[in-house]
Order: structure tokens, then C-alpha cells, then sequence
């Protein structure tokens, strides 16, 4: 009874190895396709939180210790080729944005993550992110809606140069801001450090999977 034991036992833990390994080469396989799709919404985020002045496209990366001010070229030419000379930085973001996140709810669609939950946890937190501040409609229209002799964008541009940060930390401390339209600007400041942070972790997680 022991040797049957004991047999069972060792049989077990292949099955197990075998199905981890199965799972891992997944994820690899998918990674590397995901990849592709981070390479471009790393550049699109980079020059989103990247006044123009000051971009380098040697030293691209994700990073989440921006400040709204560093937005205030969203509306300027976004320096991405392929994307053309008459795409903001902003309309690179959402169009680049979404395709990812189509990518990433396959992925775990299509994967148990029985071994590696936190892969699937942190591709979940990027979803979320996308989801819950989703204002794409308001940041694409500010530029053709009117607002007295300005454009929309015009005053948003002003707003992130100058005051948005102050606001924001006085939203963050409990001012009712509820009829300002920088409320919009705010949510997509939370969707870039939310998407960017979940980024950060899933990569780490592949990482280790090399290690």
C-alpha cells in the first residue's frame, strides 16, 4: 500500500510539473505577442506624460511619478511615425489604449492562471483601470467643442500648466469639484498611473518567470 502510495504520489507531481510547465509556455507564447501591443502603448503613455520639450526618445518608459502638468502637450502632435503628422498625443493614447486592453481580455480569457494568479491579477488591474475611468469621449471632443472665444482643449491645456496639480490635491482632500470639467482630466491622470502601475507588476511577474 505504501509503494502504490508512493507511486501515486510521484505520478501526481508530474502531472502537476507537466500542466505548470503547459501554463507557462502560454504564457510566454502570449507574452510575447502582448509585447508588441505594451512596445507601442509604452511610447503613446511616454508621450502623453511628456511635455514635448523635453522627450527622449532614447529613455522611453512607463512611470507613474508624473504630475498633470506634464500632460499639457496631450494635444500637441504626438511624434509617434506611423501614427501621422495630424494625431495628438491624446488620440494616439485612446486608439493605442484600447487595443491592449482587447489583447489583455483575451489573454485571460484564454488562460487558467492556475500557477500564476498574480499575472492574471495585475492584466485584471489594468482592465479596471481602463473601465473605471473611461472619459475618451470628453478628452477626444475637447478640441472641436467651443468654449466661449477658445477651444475646450485650449483651456484644459492652461488648466494643467497651472493650477491642475493644486486642484487635484485639494480634490484628493475633499473639495467638491463635482461641476468642474478638469474633473475628466483627473480621470484620465488615475487611468494612466492605474494602467501604468499594472504594467509595471505584470512585467515583473514575467521576469521572473525567465529567472
Amino acid at each position: 500500500m505504501i509503494l502504490v502510495w508512493f507511486i501515486d504520489e510521484i505520478n501526481e507531481r508530474v502531472r502537476d510539473a507537466e500542466k505548470r510547465n503547459r501554463e507557462i509556455e502560454q504564457i510566454r507564447r502570449l507574452n510575447s505577442l502582448l509585447q508588441i501591443y505594451i512596445g507601442q502603448y509604452r511610447l503613446s503613455f511616454y508621450c502623453l506624460i511628456t511635455p514635448v520639450d523635453k522627450q527622449d526618445f532614447n529613455n522611453v518608459e512607463i512611470r507613474t511619478d508624473f504630475l498633470l502638468k506634464d500632460m499639457q502637450d496631450l494635444y500637441e502632435w504626438s511624434r509617434i511615425l506611423n501614427e501621422g503628422v495630424f494625431i495628438s498625443s491624446i488620440e494616439s493614447f485612446v486608439k493605442i489604449e484600447s487595443i491592449l486592453k482587447e489583447k489583455i481580455e483575451t489573454i485571460i480569457m484564454d488562460i487558467d492562471f492556475t500557477y500564476y494568479p498574480s499575472i492574471r491579477d495585475h492584466l485584471i488591474e489594468f482592465v479596471k483601470a481602463s473601465i473605471n475611468y473611461n472619459q475618451k469621449g470628453a478628452w477626444l471632443n475637447a478640441k472641436n467643442t467651443p468654449a466661449g472665444e477658445q477651444k475646450l482643449s485650449d483651456i484644459v491645456v492652461d488648466a494643467l500648466k497651472n493650477q491642475a496639480d493644486d486642484w487635484y490635491n485639494e480634490f484628493q482632500n475633499g473639495k467638491d469639484l463635482s461641476h468642474s470639467m478638469i474633473l475628466s482630466w483627473f480621470a484620465l491622470f488615475e487611468m494612466l498611473k492605474g494602467e501604468g502601475d499594472a504594467l509595471l507588476k505584470y512585467e515583473q511577474e514575467i521576469h521572473k518567470l525567465d529567472v
